[in-house]
């Protein structure tokens, strides 16, 4: 029985789990030991409080390396920070009841356009396992910074318009401009 006005998608059990940032990072950390080579464009990644022994030990072996922070259920931006040393995370956001944060290496050289970070997405719609059979859309989808990359330090590790390139969080920014429409109109 359908409810009227609702919308229900055709969805794989358990795919949602890959949205989530902690499952993703536990299936990539496991992907990353077995198989190095082909893993090893994934992030060096961590979960709290699961993980906290061996991220504190990994940041003491790696004083100058920066890390981001990101809730595991967050979206858009939102609750992410960068952090230098293990003590700046805050205690509110992860504890044995409230395991909800990924702590990750961040990439300090990334690759730049026009001096901003950037990231491009692409779509694949999944149609089948047994076999596998999958569709690459045509188009992607590129999202920038709004302000000019410059690796973190102290005055502009909180400054998310130059570190993260989500869309909610930067169309915030004074500096951001929407995108021309005329190419949507082809």
């Amino acid at each position: 029985r359908v409810a009227k006005n609702k919308f229900y998608w055709n969805r794989y059990p358990f795919l949602e789990y890959l949205a989530r940032k902690k499952v993703f990072c536990m299936i990539t950390n496991r992907m990353r030991k077995t198989f190095e080579k082909q893993f090893g464009f994934s992030p060096i990644s961590f979960q709290l409080p699961e993980e906290t022994y061996s991220l504190q030990k990994y940041m003491e072996e790696h004083p100058k390396f920066t890390f981001i922070c990101k809730p595991n259920s967050g979206k858009g931006g939102e609750g992410i920070f960068l952090i230098d040393k293990f003590k700046d995370i805050p205690k509110n956001l992860w504890s044995d009841s409230h395991s909800d944060l990924l702590v990750q290496r961040y990439i300090k050289t990334p690759i730049l356009i026009d001096k901003k970070k950037f990231d491009l997405r692409i779509y694949v719609m999944i149609k089948s396992f047994e076999p596998i059979e999958a569709y690459l859309c045509d188009e992607g989808l590129a999202r920038f910074c709004t302000e000019d990359y410059r690796q973190p330090n102290p005055q502009n590790m909180k400054n998310m318009f130059m570190h993260l390139t989500n869309f909610t969080l930067n169309k915030q920014s004074e500096n951001y401009k929407a995108p021309e429409t005329d190419f949507l109109e082809e």
